[in-house]
């Protein structure tokens, strides 16, 4: 049927040359209310059930939804503080890639690691004066990126990089906290990189 015909009832028809897909109902509610649809002309069938490839569908759109909507929600909150964080915005997901990628196994290692050392590369490229990495205890990835720390530093100036394990008990963390910061007073007297 084309756009603007009138049924018999003589209201026009919305779905004109479309198809209605019903989704699955209990009590074979979809088949009824496809039956239904088609008893005033329109094309309506019940959507079959999902299979993998639907639901890796939807977990992709879901995924879309809610990044999108926390990036709409982050640019909101900060506009607040637009002009005080200036030169310190969050870099791409793709630049961090790119910046992990000489300390990233040749296979399958795009997880929290990588966005780690990514991150920590990106600090420095930044002129910051040290990083911090904050891990619960016995995390994997505090423990991965604790053993790659030492040749990103090397091999960026040689900037403190300090890693930082929680497990609920109390310890000596002004101590801790003490030497780093003298670590990074040492390196911003020498650094090479100045803050933008």
């Amino acid at each position: 049927m084309a756009d603007g015909i009138v049924n018999g009832n003589g209201k026009r028809q919305l779905l004109n040359g479309r198809k209605l897909y019903v989704p699955q109902m209990s009590h074979g509610g979809a088949v009824a209310f496809a039956a239904a649809f088609r008893s005033i002309g329109t094309e309506a069938e019940v959507r079959p059930d999902s299979d993998e490839r639907t639901l890796e569908s939807r977990a992709m759109l879901a995924a879309y939804i809610k990044n999108h909507i926390q990036h709409k929600d982050e640019h909101r909150l900060i506009k607040v503080f637009e002009e005080d964080f200036r030169g310190y915005e969050e870099p791409s997901i793709q630049r961090i890639f790119q910046y992990s990628e000489p300390y990233r196994p040749h296979e399958g290692a795009l997880g929290e690691m990588t966005l780690s050392v990514g991150k920590a590369v990106f600090h420095y490229h930044q002129g910051c004066g040290g990083v911090v990495d904050v891990s619960p205890f016995s995390c994997m990835n505090g423990i991965v990126t604790q053993a790659i720390y030492p040749q990103v530093s090397s091999d960026h100036d040689d900037i403190p990089i300090r890693n930082f394990f929680f497990d609920g008990t109390q310890t000596d963390l002004d101590r801790d906290v003490g030497i780093f910061m003298e670590l990074a007073r040492s390196y911003r007297a020498r650094k090479k990189r100045l803050r933008p």
